[in-house]
């Protein structure tokens, strides 16, 4: 509602066309890593909305924008490439005026993913209670381990492509910010799911205690 008040206060003040800026990424939080895609989908739908309201050549486009700082003094927020597959469907969405199951396997299809969802295979609750059966842990620890090797790999060419396009102190920055708090979390669970794979100690026989015999 907000957005069609402005539109049409910017044409009664002369302006019939009007070029919009949504965003992608960079737009939900200072600290923000990976975009929220589905808030940024609901906002595209909006302005499809307000393109609707008025005048059919009223709205001449929407510029997708993304920061990369909310100010000098705050830290890197989502980088280009972890907003690509938010910036792919906002676009699909703009093109085809919405986003319903066939134009999130075409984002998916272009993407070269399976899903945009992502789900946690074992809650906190259970981690911390050691609770996981062990068929899970069959199924997770493999692929979390091969995933550590892979992302210590990636981490040192990460940092090397950084060091390409950014200050040492940005990089130091963005990779305390970003990566290392996801790789310690990987870890944990690692060490989590190694704490309920291991075998029980065995139970101690309930003989005398010969150290304290005369």
């Amino acid at each position: 509602h907000g957005k069609v008040l402005l539109m049409q206060k910017y044409r009664r003040c002369g302006f019939p066309q009007l070029w919009a800026a949504s965003a992608f990424k960079g737009a939900t939080g200072p600290s923000q890593a990976v975009p929220p895609v589905e808030h940024h989908l609901r906002n595209h739908v909006q302005w499809l909305q307000v393109a609707g309201s008025g005048p059919t050549d009223s709205l001449q486009g929407i510029i997708l924008t993304g920061w990369q700082r909310y100010d000098h003094y705050s830290v890197l927020c989502e980088l280009l490439p972890a907003g690509v597959p938010s910036l792919a469907a906002c676009l699909q969405l703009l093109l085809r005026g919405g986003f319903d199951e066939d134009v999130k396997a075409k984002v998916e299809n272009l993407l070269g993913i399976s899903s945009l969802e992502k789900t946690d295979p074992v809650s906190p609750y259970h981690r911390q209670r050691k609770l996981i059966h062990p068929v899970m842990v069959q199924h997770i620890q493999p692929a979390a381990l091969s995933l550590l090797a892979q992302w210590s790999t990636l981490v040192q060419e990460l940092e090397a492509a950084l060091q390409l396009a950014f200050y040492p102190d940005a990089v130091e920055e963005w990779l305390e910010e970003n990566v290392h708090p996801s790789l310690q979390r990987l870890q944990a669970l690692l060490q989590d799911l190694s704490e309920v794979s291991a075998p029980p100690l065995p139970p101690t026989s309930p003989g005398r205690d010969v150290a304290q015999d005369p």
